[in-house]
């Protein structure tokens, strides 16, 4: 019986492939997030931050609306690294 595949296994397979892809992302995150901790006083726009971080402007509006949070100054959008670093530890953000 042991011998036997899994009938759920093809199923399955693909889902398990895109979670880990997710945790290496959320790990590159996090690595360039600590790599700011000597500037994480710092306020930065969404470019800078999406650049900082290696991700996409889109992700960085997907996080917003997640509760990643953000400052309003006129048409600007500001991140403090700090409380970017923060969020993103304490939810575990799933992409």
């Amino acid at each position: 019986m042991e011998d036997e595949k899994n009938p759920f296994l093809p199923f399955f397979t693909p889902l398990i492939e895109q979670n880990e892809k997710i945790l290496a992302s959320l790990a590159e995150i996090k690595k360039a997030l600590q790599n700011t901790t000597e500037n994480a006083n710092a306020v930065v726009g969404r470019k800078e931050l999406a650049q900082r971080l290696g991700i996409t402007l889109p992700t960085i509006h997907a996080l917003m609306r997640k509760g990643l949070p953000y400052y309003k100054v006129g048409r600007r959008t500001l991140f403090k690294l700090s409380q970017a670093l923060e969020f993103l530890e304490k939810n575990h953000i799933k992409f």
